[in-house]
């Protein structure tokens, strides 16, 4: 695999996967802190979301933007400049069931790592030589199977850093099987989408898109773990 990280790349299949390191990080420009100045106060009113209580994740870890900004508060920043690769077949641990080493995957050249069944997951050493802020991002092909998105968690050194990583999607790519066609009374139709299988790059995201960036992982200098984990099972 040819792919880097920027901030970390892993490269698996099912989830082909390359971890990327960050060059440049700039907060969102939508999000303001001083957007709420001059809303008052209200200390005695709960304003704890009713749905909270129901999200068991939310009791486990922070949010991501709680967990960067705890880091940003602690004087932490973005990396510049490292690019770090890593091919799957340079896996250092992998799940005892529900994965295997593929050759030339979709047309491209080499081993594959496959995870092809729920709570599979696979390994990597990771080799950080500066301290920041790094992104993850996966160079995967998708499996023929469901129609739905591949789902995927990653821990680093054995822990969610925020609940949104539990949870990562990563899309599947249709065409329309052939043209639009008209019925007896002309109405138009669009064909049925076909699925059309290949490798694609994504960074490691918020499966709700209400984060506007690629999440932003901290890591101190020295050798880490990341594990990417099987959360959906795609299979035929």
């Amino acid at each position: 695999m040819n792919r880097i990280w920027t901030k970390r790349l892993i490269n698996t299949a099912l989830i082909a996967a390359i971890l990327t390191a960050v060059v440049y990080f700039y907060p969102s420009k939508r999000f303001d802190k001083n957007a709420m100045a001059g809303i008052p106060d209200y200390p005695k009113i709960d304003q704890t979301s009713i749905l909270e209580a129901d999200d068991v994740s939310m009791k486990l870890e922070p949010s991501y933007l709680k967990y960067w900004d705890e880091w940003m508060k602690k004087g932490k920043a973005d990396t510049q400049g490292i690019n770090i690769q890593i091919p799957a077949a340079e896996r250092s641990a992998e799940s005892p069931t529900g994965t295997r080493v593929a050759e030339s995957l979709g047309g491209q050249s080499g081993k594959t790592v496959v995870l092809d069944a729920e709570n599979s997951w696979i390994e990597f050493k990771v080799d950080i030589p500066q301290e920041g802020f790094y992104q993850m991002g996966i160079t995967y092909y998708p499996i023929e199977g469901k129609r739905s998105s591949l789902l995927r968690s990653v821990q680093i050194d054995g822990k969610y850093p925020f609940f949104q990583a539990k949870r990562m999607a990563f899309q599947r790519m249709w065409k329309e099987a052939g043209p639009t066609w008209k019925d007896n009374q002309g109405n138009e139709y669009n064909p049925d989408n076909v699925e059309v299988p290949s490798w694609q790059y994504r960074e490691f995201r918020d499966a709700d898109a209400k984060v506007s960036e690629p999440f932003r992982f901290y890591m101190s200098q020295g050798e880490h773990t990341v594990r990417i984990n099987t959360i959906r099972h795609q299979s035929r």
